[in-house]
């Protein structure tokens, strides 16, 4: 009976082994993953814990806070050119030579939405405000476009459309086509219906000629804002935006990044 039982327990315990084993397989297998691009907000809130942009529009020392933080963060895009001269203008979808040391601008002066001039229309009392998108500088990765045979079901119609209509009107092979395609929207059916319009630019993405990364210390991470153009009032609308592409899983948590807006 003892022996019975000591073998019992020796079983169970190898057992627990076993399972501890592979678990750590599966999480390193899980680690040794080609890296994937980390979608990234601006501004960020004061609590780096928090994910809340919560502000009141008829309070400027309330607004203030954010955009001063936008300022600061595109501060690096203001004025590029003043002590570089390796920052040229690319075409799109054509990224530098990968041993020329030159890094594509970012205009942003170019974007009539969302400016420091206009506040990001952290300060107006009909709209909402603008936030940015950017990824993280990760030279090892590039994206795998879509193309309109590849396109999931899943991803927004007004990207699938877009897609479509300049492929025939440009061609498969088009470097207009090569974009790192964003969305953004509310997280549950009422966060669809309080979110209102969504404005992007300078596009719908990031644009090609910004992968992969050339020089990654002087290099200008590509910038997308969103302007929300009519957000409900008085109520927290949870946001998800997505970046779109062949080897990106959104089902393991890449390219997907979550915030709140709530405007007073």
């Amino acid at each position: 009976m003892k022996r019975a039982k000591l073998i019992a327990l020796i079983i169970f315990i190898a057992v627990i082994i076993l399972a501890c084993v592979v678990t750590g397989v599966i999480v390193a297998i899980r680690n040794a993953r080609k890296p994937y691009p980390h979608l990234i907000f601006e501004p960020q809130p004061p609590d780096t814990e928090s994910t809340l942009i919560w502000y009141n529009s008829s309070d400027a020392s309330g607004t203030s806070y954010w955009i001063n933080r936008l300022d600061q963060f595109l501060k690096p895009y203001s004025n590029p050119h003043e002590s570089k001269t390796n920052i040229v203008e690319c075409n799109r979808g054509r990224p530098p030579k990968a041993d020329s040391n030159l890094v594509c601008d970012v205009k942003i002066y170019d974007w009539s939405f969302c400016i420091h001039d206009q506040a990001y229309h952290f300060n107006s009392f009909r709209a909402g405000p603008c936030i940015y998108l950017t990824i993280d500088k990760n030279p090892e990765w590039t994206p795998d476009y879509y193309n309109s045979s590849t396109i999931p079901d899943i991803i927004p119609d007004y990207l699938k459309d877009f897609i479509i209509y300049n492929e025939i009107r440009l061609g498969t092979d088009s470097d207009t086509l090569k974009v790192l395609w964003v969305s953004c929207a509310g997280e549950n059916p009422t966060d669809m219906e309080n979110i209102g319009p969504v404005v992007y630019s300078p596009m719908f993405g990031f644009d090609g000629a910004y992968f992969p990364v050339v020089n990654k210390e002087e290099y200008l991470r590509p910038l997308v804002s969103v302007f929300f153009e009519r957000p409900k009032r008085g109520v927290l609308i949870n946001i998800e935006c997505k970046a779109w592409a062949k080897n990106i899983k959104h089902e393991e948590g890449e390219g997907i990044v979550h915030f709140e807006l709530m405007v007073d």
